[in-house]
């Protein structure tokens, strides 16, 4: 029998006027991410939310919003990006993280407007899974 613990390597960064959304187990930041975290299941595919990732070094740490494996092994990082937490001030930033990630071998890194996420998640992922499934960089 599988127990969750309060300790995770899932939504590890905790910001503290924000609300903690649990689902299946889970624990996710907001409504719109439980929307394409289900769009990304049932699709079964090994996805990871929320995952704390080590960019290489020690307190190199980074919390994409979800990596996902497609059934060939090809990897992708789907982030939901809104107002509230990516303004345009931080697209340098953004881009950074982005080829970071890349550098390290994912290979694609896919950045989606949360209220596009939310209203057609569905049409989010199929369009993300076929960038993922695309050919090699």
């Amino acid at each position: 029998m599988e127990t969750l613990f309060d300790t995770s390597n899932q939504a590890h960064f905790v910001i503290s006027d924000r609300m903690v959304h649990k689902h299946q187990g889970l624990r996710f930041r907001s409504i719109t991410e439980i929307r394409v975290y289900d769009a990304l299941v049932k699709r079964r595919l090994l996805v990871f939310p929320l995952p704390l990732a080590v960019l290489g070094d020690v307190g190199a740490y980074r919390e994409p919003d979800f990596l996902v494996f497609s059934q060939t092994g090809r990897s992708g990082i789907l982030e939901i990006h809104g107002a509230e937490f990516h303004p345009p001030e931080t697209a340098a930033r953004e881009h950074e993280r982005r080829r970071r990630f890349l550098d390290l071998g994912i290979n694609e890194y896919e950045i989606y407007d949360a209220a596009q996420c939310y209203n057609e998640s569905d049409r989010v992922v199929s369009d993300f899974l076929a960038r993922v499934r695309g050919p090699a960089r």
